[in-house]
């Protein structure tokens, strides 16, 4: 009916004990659902420095790619530049990050390939982060920051982390999602690997009954 319900998914430890509140709140009081209570544009909020460093980052590690596997400028600024996942509190992942697969880079061998790097990155990504499903509970996507504390989330946290993770190899990814599957309920987030182009798909979430990208910027002719 449009009156705030307090409720914070986390508090209750599992995802069965919150549904299990939840649950209760919606016998005493109806029905209650998440809705944005308003819309904060990032120029309200994010300082122009922020941007300059972001920038700067994004730039140097894409021009330390060698020519011949770099993403082309425009794959750039679409999949590797942006410095948010989705709609999560905003944090500098980039510049820790860089330094952390530094690292990752440096104990790979010397022959290793963009794709050795990027598959290291993803498994020190999936040494640190584990899925939880009580985040389906959780109103809002988790910043970096949150993510590093907490060490779960649901598969938006997950697709983000690793889009992060990319991001800071200048390695261009896309987040693609399902309301739905084809086959049974729930919906789900993955991250997709893409060429220097910008393009891909991920073969093995073909039974999606429908499949959407997140894009930084409108590109309503994007080929999945």
């Amino acid at each position: 009916k449009g009156a705030p319900v307090e409720f914070d998914a986390l508090s209750h430890g599992t995802f069965a004990k919150a549904q299990a509140a939840l649950d209760a709140i919606e016998r005493e009081r109806g029905a209650v659902e998440y809705v944005r209570g308003e819309f904060v544009p990032d120029l309200t909020t994010i300082r122009a420095d922020f941007l300059v460093r972001h920038t700067e980052r994004a730039f140097a590690n894409w021009r330390a790619v060698p020519e011949a596997e770099r993403p082309s400028f425009r794959t750039f600024l679409d999949f590797v530049l942006p410095y948010r996942g989705s709609e999560e509190p905003i944090d500098d992942w980039i510049t820790p990050l860089t330094e952390r697969l530094a690292a990752v880079r440096a104990s790979l061998p010397a022959d290793a390939s963009r794709k050795d790097l990027f598959a290291a990155a993803d498994k020190d990504m999936w040494s640190r982060m584990k899925f939880d499903e009580v985040y389906y509970l959780h109103p809002t996507d988790q910043g970096f920051s949150e993510m590093e504390r907490t060490r779960t989330g649901r598969c938006e946290d997950l697709s983000n982390m690793l889009t992060f993770y990319a991001r800071a190899i200048a390695r261009p990814t896309a987040c693609d999602y399902t309301p739905a599957w084809g086959h049974s309920d729930n919906n789900h987030a993955w991250t997709v690997d893409l060429d220097a182009r910008g393009e891909g798909r991920a073969p093995e979430y073909a039974h999606a009954g429908k499949v959407y990208r997140k894009t930084f910027s409108i590109r309503p002719s994007l080929k999945g």
